[in-house]
C-alpha cells in the first residue's frame, strides 16, 4: 500500500458523517490531515458533531473559499450543495492539494 502520511485530503460532510456512523473515521488517520471547508464543518457539526472530535484524525477547518465561476457552473450542472462547492474549490485552489 502506498504511503499516505504526508498527503492532505479535502472532505465533504457525507463521508465524515457516515464514516463516523460506522466507527470508521480512523481510516482517515492514514493522511497527514483532512481539510474541512467551513460549510462542511457546519454541516457535520449540525448532523454528527462527535465526528469533529476524533483525536486520531487531524481535521483542519478551512476558511470559506471564494467559489470561482468554474465551480459555480459545475454546481448548477451537478446540483452541488454549498459544502460540496467549497470542498471542490478548495481542491482546485489549495497549494498542497494535487
Amino acid at each position: 500500500m502506498a504511503k499516505t502520511d504526508h498527503l492532505l485530503i479535502v472532505a465533504d460532510a457525507g463521508p465524515l458523517i457516515h464514516l463516523d456512523e460506522l466507527s470508521a473515521l480512523d481510516v482517515l488517520s492514514d493522511y497527514a490531515a483532512v481539510l474541512v471547508p467551513n460549510a462542511v464543518w457546519l454541516e457535520v457539526q449540525q448532523h454528527r458533531p462527535q465526528a469533529l472530535l476524533q483525536i486520531n484524525v487531524k481535521l483542519i477547518r478551512q476558511a470559506t473559499p471564494i467559489v470561482s465561476d468554474r465551480v459555480k457552473a459545475m454546481a448548477v450542472l451537478y446540483t452541488l450543495h454549498h459544502g460540496e462547492r467549497e470542498a471542490l474549490e478548495l481542491c482546485l485552489t489549495h497549494p498542497l492539494i494535487c
